[in-house]
């Protein structure tokens, strides 16, 4: 199935009503499972922009050495930080980690090197 590209549609893929931390964890998730067409991508960083507690961190390196644009969340609650990493032109995900707060120490991380449509599956 196509992934959604309009505004109430990718809210809910993204479970904004959530909150941020849902939205970080659901925008790893699409990342990791489809090649996200531009005007999706578009339409995520346009949520991204309005889900409050969202951090603008600017450009960071990514542990495959790319270069990109950075936000985070910070969960007090559960005391974890989730850092997402963009490609500053395309809008791509580059990298997703989470950090334990305190101790501050990587509690995860997904780097997405590469992502190609195919005709069929294996």
């Amino acid at each position: 199935a196509p992934l959604p590209s309009g505004r109430a549609q990718v809210n809910d893929m993204l479970k904004v009503r959530y909150g941020a931390g849902a939205v970080s964890k659901e925008v790893s998730t699409v990342y990791g499972r489809y090649v996200v067409p531009r005007q999706a991508r578009a339409e995520i960083l346009r949520v991204l922009a309005d889900v409050p507690g969202f951090l603008w961190r600017g450009q960071v390196t990514d542990r495959a050495g790319r270069k990109g644009v950075a936000i985070t969340f910070d969960d007090r609650e559960h005391n974890q930080q989730s850092l997402l990493i963009f490609h500053p032109n395309t809008g791509e995900l580059l990298a997703h980690e989470l950090l334990t707060l305190s101790p501050v120490r990587i509690s995860s991380y997904q780097v997405i090197l590469d992502t190609a449509w195919v005709d069929q599956p294996n």
